[in-house]
């Protein structure tokens, strides 16, 4: 379950009997200086409305974890005899969860660069071949990203879509598919999509 609130949501994981994973997803800007999220992680899920209610009865059970920040792009997609790739060549927020794919499909990338050097020589990947494709893989899923965390961070918009889609299942699915990776990059432009989430698509 997800839990959206002003700059900030909650991710509720059920993972045995009695125990759930939750991790929290805040903006930078929510915290003051100096102060360890890992002690105010009750408050900063209490904030977020709907998930206060099941935090009543729950307590740790291990230590809390906090990192960051996380948000960046890297300028090149590598160097000389090295190769980015997965989330050192560019974050993105969790909550599409594309993360393991773009962890493998941009290793898949690297590799083909770097069995094409070995086959040409001399063997040093072509940093901007590889750039050039992580860039067509890539960049439709970012953009789609981008412009849905802007719902997310309105909950008002996050809301509203929530339940237009609720009453369309099947764009919902539409919708979902295309997040989880289930859709060919050229299917994600956001006009492209908005339009079939709005039933406008033929």
């Amino acid at each position: 379950e997800i839990f959206l609130g002003r700059n900030r949501y909650g991710i509720v994981n059920p993972i045995a009997p009695g125990l759930t994973n939750l991790g929290l997803v805040i903006g930078r800007d929510t915290l003051p200086q100096n102060v360890d999220p890992r002690g105010v992680w009750r408050r900063i899920a209490e904030r977020i409305p709907g998930l206060a209610d099941l935090l009543v009865a729950a307590r740790p059970v291990g230590p809390v974890r906090a990192l960051g920040p996380l948000a960046h792009r890297a300028v090149r997609l590598g160097a000389p005899g090295a190769l980015l790739v997965g989330d050192a060549a560019g974050f993105l927020d969790p909550f599409t969860g594309e993360g393991i794919f773009a962890a493998l499909r941009s290793a898949e990338l690297a590799a083909a660069a770097i069995l094409r050097a070995y086959r040409d020589q001399p063997a040093s990947p072509n940093v901007d071949a590889y750039a050039a494709a992580w860039d067509r893989e890539f960049r439709p899923k970012w953009r789609y990203a981008m412009w849905l965390q802007v719902a997310i961070r309105r909950p008002w918009l996050a809301e509203g879509l929530v339940a237009y889609l609720a009453r369309r299942p099947e764009r919902a699915n539409a919708l979902m598919a295309a997040a989880g990776d289930l859709r060919p990059s050229s299917d994600l432009g956001p006009a492209r999509l908005l339009c079939e989430v709005m039933g406008c698509a033929h």
